[in-house]
């Protein structure tokens, strides 16, 4: 089993990619593991796989044979590898947005208080309560 494209997965998840490329660079691996002319990567959305990235696939792609030589055991390990990576990006994306959110809430929070400050500092200046 060739290591290789788990390991360029594995990296890319600290890569800031676009979904594109990461998606690009998730099937180019996919390939360089099994050897293909096509590679399809779907996502489950509402019940209906979705193609997100496609290389390389024609109508004829599918022909009788076309993937008798590969080990199902290895070809099971590549695919739990590529959704665990997918899987795993989500997630760092979604921890992102939060932090990206409660960063300005954080922001706006801090502006009200600097604000109300000022206010309070006038107030005793001119002294009123």
């Amino acid at each position: 089993m060739n290591i290789s494209p788990f390991i360029d997965i594995v990296e890319d998840l600290n890569r800031d990619l676009a979904k594109s490329e990461r998606y690009l660079r998730l099937i180019q691996a996919i390939q360089r593991a099994i050897p293909c002319d096509a590679v399809v990567l779907l996502k489950l959305k509402h019940d209906y796989l979705m193609p997100v990235a496609v290389v390389g696939l024609t109508l004829d792609a599918m022909q009788a044979g076309s993937f008798d030589a590969l080990n199902p055991t290895e070809t099971r390990a590549y695919i739990a590898g590529v959704a665990a990576a997918i899987k795993t990006r989500e997630h760092i994306e979604a921890l992102e947005a939060k932090i990206e959110q409660s960063h300005q809430v954080a922001q706006a929070t801090l502006w009200i208080s600097q604000a109300l400050l000022v206010k309070v500092q006038l107030l005793t200046i001119t002294g009123r309560n």
